[in-house]
Order: C-alpha cells, then sequence, then structure tokens
C-alpha cells in the first residue's frame, strides 16, 4: 500500500505538468534564442580568445547541458551561468513575452560592466547583423505558427481576468437598471463542467488523502519517539545508577588496597628486624667456636679414608640448622641447598644450580633464604642465584648448625 503511495502522486504530477503543445513551442522559441546568442558571443574573440568554433553542433533539441558544454570547450568564461539563468526566466506564450526576453539577453550581452568594458562594442562586430535577424525571424516564425495551428497563446490568468473584467461589467450594468432581465444576471458564470477537469478533482482528492495519511503516519511516529524517549531515560537512568554502585565498590577496593599495603608494610619490617636478630645470633655462636677450628691443621686431622658426602635439604627445617635425619641422598626440583659433608663433624652448603630448584626458592625468599644465607639486595622472581661463598655447618648431636651462613648475589 505504502508504494503504491508514492507511485500515484508521480503519475498524477507527470499528467498534471505535462507541457502543453504551446509550452513545446515557447520553450523550443526561448530555447533556439538562447543558441543563438551563445553561438554569437563565440564571435567576440576581443572577450574570449580561445573559442575553437561558433556553431554547437551537439545542441539538439532543447539541451542545456550541450549548451552549457559548448560554452566550456570554447572558452567562454561564466556563459555557462549566464544560460542557467536565462532557463530558469518564465516566458508567456506570446509573441511580446518572447520579445521582452529578447530585449532582456541583449541588454545583458552588450552593457559594460565593471569586469568588462568591452561589452557595448559588439554591435560592431560582423556578425551581429545575422545574430539579430536569426533572434527576429525565431519570434516570427513562432508567432506565425501559433497563429496557423489556432493555439491559444492567451495564459490562463489573462483568461481568467477577462472573465473577471466581464462579470465586473454585467454587474454594473444590473446595478444601474439598464433593463437586463434576471435571466442575464449570471452571464458569463455559467457551470461548466469543463472548466474544473476531472483530474484535478481527483489530484485534490489524493493530495487531500495523502495528507490524512501523512498526518496520521506522523502521529504514530510521533508516540514511538515518545516511547524510545521515555525508554532512553530509564536506560540512562540505570547506567548512573550503575555508575554510581561501581563507585561505591571502587572506594571499597581503594581501602582494602589500602590496609593490604599497610599490612605488607608491616610484615616487611618484622621479617628485616627478624633477619638482623637472626645475623647477631649467628655472629655470636661464630665468635663463641674456635677460630682454628676450620684451620688447614685441623682440615689435616680429619680420619684418614673420609671422603665428602653429598646431601640435599628442602630448607633449613631446624631455623638455625639442618635435621640429619631429612637429609636427601638425591636431588629433584624442590632441593634448595646442596650440602656437602667434608668431616664426621663438618660441613659446607651452598644453593643448588638446578633452576627449578631455584625459582622454587625464590617464589618465597623470605622463608626460604633469609634465615640460611646473607644477601645484599632483595631478588626477583627471575633472578639466577649465585653462591659466591659457602656456609659452613658444624655437628651438633642430629643437628647440622649453621655457623657461617651462605653468601649469595643474583643475576
Amino acid at each position: 500500500m505504502k508504494q503504491l503511495l508514492f507511485v500515484l502522486p508521480l503519475l498524477f504530477c507527470t499528467e498534471l505538468f505535462a507541457q502543453t503543445p504551446v509550452e513545446k513551442k515557447i520553450s523550443k522559441a526561448k530555447y533556439d534564442i538562447i543558441k543563438r546568442t551563445v553561438e554569437f558571443l563565440s564571435t567576440d574573440t576581443a572577450s574570449f580568445e580561445e573559442v575553437k568554433e561558433n556553431k554547437c553542433k551537439s545542441c539538439i533539441g532543447n539541451s542545456y547541458e550541450a549548451l552549457k558544454q559548448f560554452a566550456k570547450d570554447n572558452g567562454l568564461k561564466n556563459v555557462d551561468l549566464l544560460i542557467d539563468g536565462w532557463r530558469d526566466k518564465k516566458v508567456l506564450p506570446n509573441k511580446r513575452a518572447l520579445e521582452k526576453f529578447d530585449t532582456l539577453l541583449l541588454r545583458k550581452i552588450t552593457t559594460n560592466s565593471s569586469d568588462n568594458k568591452k561589452r557595448s562594442k559588439r554591435i560592431t562586430i560582423d556578425s551581429y547583423g545575422a545574430y539579430r535577424d536569426d533572434v527576429r525571424k525565431t519570434i516570427d516564425d513562432y508567432s506565425n505558427a501559433t497563429v496557423i495551428n489556432g493555439d491559444s497563446a492567451t495564459p490562463l490568468v489573462a483568461q481568467q481576468a477577462d472573465t473577471a473584467k466581464e462579470e465586473t461589467k454585467n454587474t454594473a450594468l444590473v446595478n444601474k437598471g439598464s433593463g437586463i432581465t434576471n435571466d442575464n444576471k449570471g452571464a458569463g458564470r455559467e457551470d461548466d463542467p469543463q472548466e474544473i477537469p476531472w483530474l484535478y478533482l481527483a489530484g485534490g482528492a489524493f493530495l487531500a488523502f495523502l495528507t490524512l495519511y501523512f498526518f496520521i503516519e506522523g502521529r504514530k511516529n510521533r508516540e514511538k519517539i515518545n516511547k524510545l524517549k521515555k525508554e532512553l531515560k530509564d536506560v540512562i537512568r540505570n547506567r548512573d545508577a550503575n555508575i554510581d554502585n561501581l563507585r561505591v565498590e571502587v572506594k571499597s577496593l581503594k581501602e582494602k588496597i589500602s590496609e593490604t599495603e599497610e599490612r605488607l608494610a608491616q610484615v616487611s619490617d618484622k621479617q628485616a628486624e627478624e633477619r638482623k636478630a637472626y645475623q647477631q645470633k649467628v655472629r655470636e655462636a661464630r665468635e663463641e667456636i674456635p677460630k682454628d677450628k676450620f684451620s688447614k691443621d685441623a682440615v689435616s686431622d680429619r680420619p684418614r679414608g673420609f671422603g665428602p658426602i653429598v646431601k640435599y635439604a628442602r630448607y633449613a627445617d631446624l631455623g638455625d640448622g639442618f635435621s640429619s635425619e631429612d637429609l636427601l641422598d638425591n636431588h629433584d626440583s624442590e632441593t634448595i641447598f646442596e650440602i656437602t659433608i667434608t668431616a664426621p663433624d663438618a660441613g659446607t652448603y651452598k644453593v643448588t644450580s638446578n633452576q627449578q630448584a631455584q625459582k622454587y626458592a625464590l617464589s618465597n625468599a623470605s622463608y626460604f633464604l633469609s634465615n640460611t644465607c646473607l644477601y645484599d639486595s632483595l631478588p626477583s622472581v627471575d633472578s639466577t642465584i649465585i653462591t659466591n661463598e659457602p656456609g659452613v655447618l658444624l655437628l651438633k648431636g642430629n643437628k647440622w648448625v649453621i655457623h657461617k651462613p651462605a653468601r649469595l648475589s643474583f643475576n
């Protein structure tokens, strides 16, 4: 149905606005005058120096586009704009209107302006006389053709004006009492069905129908728009509420993060204090043991036939030492320390070179390394552990006590 509503107006407008024979003739005469004027301008070599030809051979029918192209191809600057202006001028279908239109064009091309002082000299061009003869012939041909064919060259407005004059005259005669009978009072105003063609009635009815249809559609669209606006307001309201909730949650998370950072700082400080206390104890224990315990003479005094024994430990399970019962014969990805027993009651230890075991140790360095080793900087998870100086162990009962902590560095 909607597609039909848009097709019918096209058909109606095509029939309603189709040119009559008289309109076609006046359009043809108007175009011929414009075309001949442009061709005359092409002969003005003083104003236009790039002209190639003086006849528009491609101007077939009433093709204004072809005429404009002819002007551009021949370097007639701004003439295409003049053609557009002349084409839009309304010319009534009579000889007098056509002559006025010709006068308008002639005045335009022969009157000087601020940008062209040579226009008035165009009437002295050799082709000016032939141009004027062609234009007058076009006007005369139009006038003669209109009379011969019996076409009405009087516009509808003029016909309505004549009718109005006759009605005014009849009314004046009645008012003066000139004796005109009542039968003649309505002279010239009889309802003739041909004066209002059925096409106009159908067009008026159809336009009224379209107006009503679009009014109803517009009302429906306004209701839809109002509904969408209401839904949009609800969406915006919900969005604002969600944003407020998110802000509250973000604020709460920030407070929790702040509290966690404070706790971590406290734990870090506590671990640092414990590390210092442990290192102090180690120094005190080292001072209590005689210095010649690990001298060359003491090492040479170890029992003959005693060879180094390598053991492994996951961590210092006794805090300041390793339990002799928990030492392992083989290493794996979690054996962090490699212990070498050099004498029945003495030995050394270092961090294993196994990369997996080192990553395991670095996952919690403060737990696995801080009580057993000395290092100047805190390691990162991706560091490589290097034992710069092995630690020293002494056997006391079933416990290998750390006498001297191992010294580490990290790459």
